[in-house]
């Protein structure tokens, strides 16, 4: 698995005080679409001065998190996307984590990290099936949502990710 099969959409709102941690931890070698809640046109230019591997949409309007995922979704071309908060830092091998997961797990639509300071998870690092996973990172396998739409675009902020997990 490469690079090139992924691709991260980060919706962010005014989110400058934490974008830049998230983006550092993200390889150079990663597409990144940012969808920015707003019509900040100077985020929007040193975002994509300071990242050749980043491209920022600006929506004008806060669109929230269904509505702002489905909008970078829509424009994800490859084979597995990656939902990502604005202010989750990203360890080394996490990328690398979710496409060996990818290729050695073929039967999954959505999978989640594992949460080093959630005290309830196993510790054997195997995969587990679970009710939902969290909206901070969740790791799509993009055909198999070729006929649902994403997020439901009624949900403007909380439990978007509890539906699109029941409903998938």
């Amino acid at each position: 698995m490469t690079s090139k099969q992924l691709t991260i959409v980060i919706n962010t709102f005014r989110s400058s005080d934490k974008i830049f941690k998230c983006l550092n931890s993200i390889s150079s070698t990663y597409k990144v679409i940012i969808v920015e809640n707003s019509s900040d046109v100077n985020f929007k230019k040193i975002i994509e001065k300071k990242y050749n591997n980043v491209k920022c949409y600006l929506t004008q309007q806060n669109l929230g998190y269904a509505k702002g995922n489905n909008f970078g979704l829509n424009l994800v071309k490859t084979k597995f996307s990656l939902i990502l908060n604005p202010d989750a830092i990203l360890n080394k091998n996490t990328l690398s984590n979710f496409l060996k997961f990818s290729d050695e797990h073929k039967n999954f639509s959505i999978v989640g990290p594992y949460e080093k300071d959630h005290k309830n998870l196993k510790h054997n690092n195997m995969p587990y099936e679970v009710d939902n996973i969290k909206g901070f990172a969740m790791f799509l396998k993009m055909k198999d949502f070729k006929h649902k739409n994403f997020f439901d675009k009624n949900f403007f902020i909380y439990c978007e990710e509890i539906d699109l997990c029941k409903r998938i």
